[in-house]
């Protein structure tokens, strides 16, 4: 008995509803390109011609991530012409260790970080700040959500003198699918002291969103509030701290 090929063209819209179709009636691996004629053709990544957008919600537009294409090629430190895959990262943070950009800002009881949204569940397991402390300082690093509640915390001593920090969550907070695409925070407290790692340098400070990372953009840099509280506010300088994401 022949055997009967169908055309895409021929399928007309809905003619076939996906309950009518038994699970495993159809196996994908018996399923070439040419057996169906009009399907779509996946090409590869362009990173001259394909852009990441994103959602502004306050006045209703779609606006190009920057850099202006899936490469990136803009801010200080290390630059790449070329389309991040699945497993690059990039870390604003790193980028600043020895630069001799960032400074200590002296202040008293106040939260600083940046705003960030993620592009794909993930679990965040904590964070990464860079410090040049003269003493020890207890730091308390927090997750927040944009509705200024908080995800997860963790306070830990810092040890004194220049360096990249790690702190991690006791308890890893998990991004759902519900969560892609909303604004959440990441930001440091000092329990004692005054000292706080931040930046007024541009050059190190790609303009927002910027694509730090293939699982998260980063909308703002100058986030804070009094206290031990919700960074409400918006300030001139640039706040050193950066989520971490783990690699599943």
């Amino acid at each position: 008995m022949g055997r009967t090929t169908l055309g895409g063209k021929q399928i007309k819209d809905e003619s076939i509803k996906s309950v009518d179709i038994a699970s495993g009636s159809i196996k994908a691996g018996e399923l070439s390109p040419e057996a169906i004629s009009g399907h779509t053709t996946i090409t590869d990544v362009s990173s001259a011609e394909d852009y990441l957008l994103i959602w502004d919600a306050s006045d209703s537009t779609l606006k190009k991530a920057v850099p202006s294409n899936l490469g990136v090629s803009s801010g200080g430190g290390s630059s790449s012409d070329t389309f991040l895959p699945a497993n690059a990262t990039y870390s604003l943070v790193t980028n600043l260790l020895g630069s001799g950009t960032p400074a200590m800002g002296s202040y008293q009881s106040f939260t600083a970080g940046i705003k960030f949204m993620p592009l794909r569940p993930r679990t965040i397991t904590g964070a990464r700040l860079w410090n040049n402390l003269a003493s020890d300082t207890a730091f308390k690093i927090s997750l927040w959500d944009d509705d200024q509640s908080r995800l997860a915390s963790v306070s830990q001593t810092i040890s004194s003198g220049e360096g990249m920090y790690t702190v991690s969550f006791s308890s890893p907070y998990t991004i759902t699918d519900d969560q892609v695409g909303n604004i959440m925070c990441i930001t440091f407290y000092h329990e004692t002291g005054t000292s706080y790692p931040k930046t007024i340098s541009n050059g190190v400070v790609p303009a927002p969103p910027f694509v730090a990372d293939p699982h998260y953009v980063i909308v703002g840099y100058n986030s804070y509030g009094l206290g031990d509280s919700f960074p409400g506010s918006s300030a001139s300088e640039y706040y050193m701290i950066e989520p971490i994401f783990s690699t599943n």
